[in-house]
């Protein structure tokens, strides 16, 4: 049977309908020492089919599909992660450090080959140069990882926020 919570003509197991302006549905899991808030499980594995899909009047703002794809702003990703969006000037992805001191990094890791759990391979990178308000400043970085030479991330090329490249050095003088 369905279940229907503001419907009498329920259309899922459960449907609630409201036209409220608060929440239609909350969870809250209130131990703050152990447990888990929403467990969702699907048992099909299909790219058709969805664990969720989120929408806004209509349109999809996030799908989760069976085959673990995860769809921001498509309702069909093709890939792992599908950011879709438009704009002249779209930043479909940003990565923010709520830090404000200098010498703080943020990396997008990649992991081709080596299954460290604590460690990326190679990277992209931005490093805070000053913070100051109205004078931020910040270099881009490219990094690459040599396992059989310590196993550290090696910084490889960097471009300084003043448009000078460096390959091999952290610090350059000249524009390459």
């Amino acid at each position: 049977g369905k279940v229907g919570i503001g419907t009498t003509a329920p259309s899922a197991a459960l449907d609630v309908v409201t036209s409220s302006t608060v929440w239609a549905a909350e969870i809250n899991q209130t131990n703050t020492s152990n447990g888990d808030g929403l467990y969702v499980n699907t048992g099909s594995t299909a790219s058709a089919d969805y664990v969720a899909s989120f929408r806004a009047n209509n349109v999809n703002v996030l799908a989760v599909k069976a085959n673990g794809s995860v769809g921001i702003g498509t309702a069909t990703p093709n890939f792992p992660l599908n950011i879709h969006g438009s704009g002249t000037d779209l930043r479909g992805l940003v990565l923010k450090n709520n830090n404000v001191t200098v010498g703080d990094k943020l990396k997008i890791g990649f992991d081709a080959a080596w299954h460290s759990p604590t460690q990326i391979g190679s990277y992209i990178g931005a490093e805070a140069i000053n913070v100051s308000g109205g004078q931020r400043k910040e270099d881009l970085i490219f990094g690459t990882l040599d396992q059989a030479s310590g196993g550290r991330e090696q910084e490889r090329v960097r471009i300084q926020y003043d448009g000078k490249v460096g390959i091999g050095t952290t610090s350059s003088s000249s524009t390459l």
